[in-house]
């Protein structure tokens, strides 16, 4: 028997083949690993791909990939671009919330992109309120900037001031009502922990003292 013809890094349709693996056919026929360009892998012989085997499968799911107008999720596709990703079709969508996207057609085919991200944001603010229920008014964790407790990563010694190791600075950052503020880069972490506590005395103070959170504490205690 001759030995099987190399197929590695050939293209089929959809299909890019990887490498040969150890298993065959009944009839002896060699079985490739493969790669679609919607990412599943999948194994085929190569009888079937010499006599056209193009995608996992996924082509059939829309024919000939006419998205044009339809709608997935939150996104309607407005048309079919000259670009392509990983070697994927990108479509220009639409989102319910006014942002267009580009998504690859087996990412919308599949439902894998249902928006431009706004779904997922949403969510994650979904589950945050969960968590901290009871604790959050206008966006902001009240017990959270009451509490000078450290995370568990934190490696300065307080919060918001961490060293960026790209600029080789300290940074200091504060999160107030869901809005993230960077405050600078300094050369030495005892001006941002300044910048830090002085943030913490705009934001944090004044908003505990305007909503009678300080108050009620000092009537507490």
């Amino acid at each position: 028997m001759a030995p099987a013809k190399d197929l590695k890094g050939q293209v089929f349709g959809s299909l890019t083949v990887i490498e040969k693996t150890e298993k065959r056919t009944k009839t002896g026929d060699v079985i490739w690993k493969c790669r679609c360009v919607c990412n599943k892998e999948i194994l085929v012989a190569s009888k079937h791909l010499n006599q056209g085997r193009r995608s996992c499968g996924c082509l059939n799911i829309i024919p000939r990939y006419e998205l044009k107008g339809k709608k997935f999720g939150r996104l309607t596709v407005l048309t079919k671009t000259d670009e392509r990703r990983h070697g994927k079709v990108q479509w220009l969508c639409l989102c319910e919330c006014g942002t267009t996207i580009l998504a690859a057609t087996c990412n919308l085919v599949k439902n894998e992109t249902k928006s431009c991200g706004c779904y997922q944001r949403e969510q994650s603010r979904r589950n945050v309120i969960g968590i901290y229920k009871g604790n959050i008014k206008d966006g902001t964790n009240i017990k959270r900037i009451q509490s000078n407790k450290l995370p568990k990563h934190n490696t300065s010694g307080h919060v918001g001031v961490t060293w960026n190791s790209t600029r080789n600075r300290w940074t200091s950052r504060i999160m107030f009502q869901g809005k993230s503020y960077t405050l600078g880069y300094f050369d030495n972490k005892e001006e941002a922990i300044k910048a830090r506590k002085e943030a913490e005395e705009k934001y944090f103070k004044t908003y505990l003292e305007s909503n009678g959170y300080l108050k009620d504490k000092k009537e507490t205690s």
